[in-house]
């Protein structure tokens, strides 16, 4: 029951709002900057990510979008010290910082958004947040940087003439996994 709790918490606190032009009164609309908040909740690990994304408009209804997103991503481990007189385990709770740069092509009507690329995800470093004396902070994981395949599926909401809200969902096929992330986005047209 607490997960789902989480989960509705962290849909509540992940925002998109898109401004979008009047095309009765302004040409059409060729880029669009978006601020993006998302929230991932997987086991018992937990990830946060915001950023800032620039869309151009190819042709009709076909948009080309990058940028830059920080996701901070919290896991829990088991973490074994051996040396020659002692053997020492504990479980610690490690916080990994990464940025992210997205690359899709989106097709965006009045009903739903959905989307297809890629991202290159570059790990920045981490920390153990355990309570215990021996811990530091950790090296970096195996693999210092990767690329992934993503999906994006969104509903976007107009409010008033240059406001539009778009909750959605983020699909992220990484390490033979498909990871669900709950996204919120801010945009502006022009």
């Amino acid at each position: 029951m607490p997960r789902y709790i989480i989960i509705l918490l962290c849909s509540l606190l992940s925002l998109t709002v898109t401004f979008a032009q009047s095309p009765a009164t302004q040409s059409p609309t060729k880029w669009t900057v978006e601020v993006v908040t998302s929230c991932r909740i997987n086991n018992n690990a937990k990830q946060k990510g915001f950023g800032a994304l620039l869309s151009r408009n190819l042709s009709g209804n076909w948009w080309l979008q990058s940028g830059l997103i920080y996701k901070n991503h919290k896991d829990y481990v088991e973490i074994n010290l051996t040396s020659v007189s002692y053997s020492f385990s504990y479980e610690a709770e490690l916080r990994l910082n990464y940025i992210s740069i997205p690359l899709m092509l989106f097709y965006n009507s009045n009903f739903v958004n959905v989307g297809l690329g890629t991202y290159y995800e570059r790990f920045l470093n981490s920390k153990d947040l355990s309570d215990n004396p021996l811990s530091e902070t950790t090296a970096s994981p195996g693999e210092k940087s990767k690329w992934y395949l993503t999906g994006s599926l969104g509903y976007p909401i107009s409010i008033g003439n240059r406001l539009q809200l778009e909750p959605g969902i983020l699909f992220n096929l990484a390490n033979e996994k498909i990871y669900k992330d709950l996204k919120i986005s801010l945009k502006y047209k022009f």
